[in-house]
């Protein structure tokens, strides 16, 4: 079963057999058909839910926000290729503040997310002590997102995999996120950064960051489509002040202070 009609069928299904891990990935499921998934789902204590590369929307966001805010022992969450865009995730962010203590995995890859949209991820993941694994690759994060995202790192002692591949980064962004991940300290497994426009020059100080922090720098993912001449980086800016967009953010500012950063 596929699309919204197929959806419609398991949703009428999870409502008399909850379940605990459900996955129903690539199956072209639109707005409609998860909102009836997303209200069946809340009657169940969901550990793993993976609805990614379908055409949700905007549109499923309250209701997927209120089925996540139900869920206290979800350890893994795949919002991947869903165009949640940063109005749908602010409102499963929003959500998530409160809920899944647990967190290990949050997959939201493919959203179109902006600076905005990084400042409800910064915050839903914040409190988030056994995340292990935060996707945002292919988003639109800037230098202005990744700095966002670096704020949270060092709440995340469990953080062991990173990809902000392909969100339109360079170096003062990457090398925010190296300098969050050194201060944090502990083990680190793979800083994916590929699909970037990340300079020679800001690669070179990247991986001084990671070995001077980490003793290796064998974490840090490849570089293979890394476009370095698209890099206009590398005049006399000082990566370590990466312009933000609008006024200080006080709530995000507070979440991070409860966090202890």
């Amino acid at each position: 079963m596929s699309g919204d009609e197929g959806a419609g069928h398991i949703a009428r299904l999870l409502a008399r057999c909850p379940m605990a891990d459900f996955r129903m990935a690539s199956s072209r499921v639109g707005a409609t058909g998860a909102i009836s998934l997303a209200k069946a789902l809340m009657a169940g204590n969901l550990v793993r839910l993976d609805i990614s590369d379908n055409p949700l929307t905007e549109e499923v966001a309250p209701a997927l926000a209120a089925c996540l805010a139900a869920q206290p022992h979800l350890v893994h969450l795949n919002l991947n290729d869903t165009s949640l865009t940063d109005e749908g995730v602010q409102e499963v962010c929003k959500a998530l503040v409160g809920a899944a203590p647990q967190l290990e995995v949050l997959e939201l890859a493919l959203n179109e997310i902006t600076p905005v949209g990084a400042r409800a991820v910064v915050m839903a993941v914040a409190n988030k002590q056994q995340l292990n694994k935060l996707n945002l690759r292919e988003n639109e994060l800037e230098d202005a997102g990744a700095a966002i995202i670096a704020k949270a790192l060092p709440t995340l002692p469990a953080l062991k995999v990173l990809d902000l591949s392909a969100n339109q980064l360079m170096r003062p962004g990457v090398l925010a996120v190296a300098r969050a991940l050194a201060t944090r300290g502990g083990a680190f497994e793979l800083l994916s950064l590929d699909e970037n426009a990340i300079s020679e020059n800001g690669i070179e100080q990247l991986r001084g960051v990671l070995k001077a922090a980490f003793g290796k720098d064998s974490m840090l993912g490849p570089l293979d489509e890394n476009d370095p001449d698209m890099a206009d980086d590398d005049a006399d800016e000082d990566e370590g002040d990466v312009a933000m967009e609008g006024e200080e953010d006080y709530e995000l500012v507070a979440a991070l202070a409860k966090a202890k950063i």
